[in-house]
């Protein structure tokens, strides 16, 4: 099941990153993955299994010149939202001290 899991994490770096990716592990499921997230081939034995089989893959993986947003622009979104998140946390700080000041008497 996590060797799955694996082949289907590198799928989604190969779509997100827009980049082809050749996966050849020892004890995994290798695999020619195209940067639209096709399985192009798997490394399997005779009788279809593709898990820690011995063997090799051969086939053709074309580049692709698109960039992703996540290449673009990096990590821009996550920061904005941690910048949100902290705006938010200092406002409700400061609502939560007035709120205090104005208490007392």
């Amino acid at each position: 099941m996590e060797l799955d899991q694996h082949l289907n994490l590198c799928v989604f770096r190969a779509i997100e990153n827009r980049v082809p990716v050749v996966r050849s592990v020892n004890t995994g499921i290798s695999a020619l993955i195209a940067s639209d997230g096709r399985i192009e081939a798997v490394a399997q034995d005779a009788g279809g299994r593709r898990r820690s089989v011995e063997g090799f893959v051969v086939g053709r993986i074309a580049l692709d010149d698109r960039l992703s947003p996540y290449t673009r622009v990096g990590d821009v979104f996550a920061l904005a939202c941690v910048g949100a998140s902290a705006f938010g946390g200092v406002l409700v700080l400061v609502a939560s001290l007035r709120t205090r000041k104005e208490a007392k008497p």
